[in-house]
């Protein structure tokens, strides 16, 4: 429906206020997609963006573009404003030290990721904002768990709503995917 090209757009937004900006999903590959997309609309505009990505592990970032940044170092470069956006899984956003490190964090397709995680990475940004779509497809899970824990962040924010009300949102009327017939 254009969920990461207006993401990108907000992303590119907030930066040009000087605002630290953060990324996280379930993936790398899903983080890369979004700084990638970012990356093109600052071009677009003829903005700079300079991009960190927290690969994790030994990999390189998922966005070519974007300067590879180890635990430790992600704090730093985003005091001493050396990044403007910085992607990561949950694993670096829930750490202690990344409390308040971002002003806004973007957790994209939040339709998949578990409100725990989501709990987890929060303190991290002083706003948080739910990209996703909660009919597109259900969060991965394993094992059992307790009744409620199988619902996504973004559905526990639309309770029993179908799609997302004005008050606590964006709901993105258009999409460029499918055929208006389907649609």
């Amino acid at each position: 429906s254009g969920k990461t090209t207006v993401g990108a757009g907000m992303i590119v937004d907030l930066a040009q206020q000087g605002k630290r900006v953060g990324v996280t999903a379930n993936s790398h590959q899903v983080i890369g997609n979004l700084l990638r997309k970012a990356a093109e609309v600052a071009r677009e505009r003829g903005v700079e963006l300079r991009i960190g990505q927290n690969p994790g592990g030994s990999d390189g970032p998922t966005y070519a573009g974007a300067r590879s940044l180890k635990n430790e170092e992600t704090v730093d470069a985003l005091r001493s404003h050396a990044v403007d956006v910085v992607g990561g899984t949950s694993w670096l956003w829930s750490r202690p030290e990344m409390a308040d490190s971002v002003d806004v964090l973007f957790v994209d397709e939040a339709g998949q990721m578990s409100l725990a995680n989501a709990v987890a990475v929060a303190p991290a940004g002083r706003s948080l904002v739910l990209l996703g779509d909660p009919q597109q497809l259900d969060q991965p899970l394993k094992g059992s768990h307790p009744p409620g824990v199988e619902r996504s962040a973004l559905a526990h924010v639309l309770g029993t709503d179908a799609t997302m009300p004005g008050d606590l949102g964006v709901f993105l009327e258009t999409t460029w995917r499918l055929h208006p017939d389907i649609c």
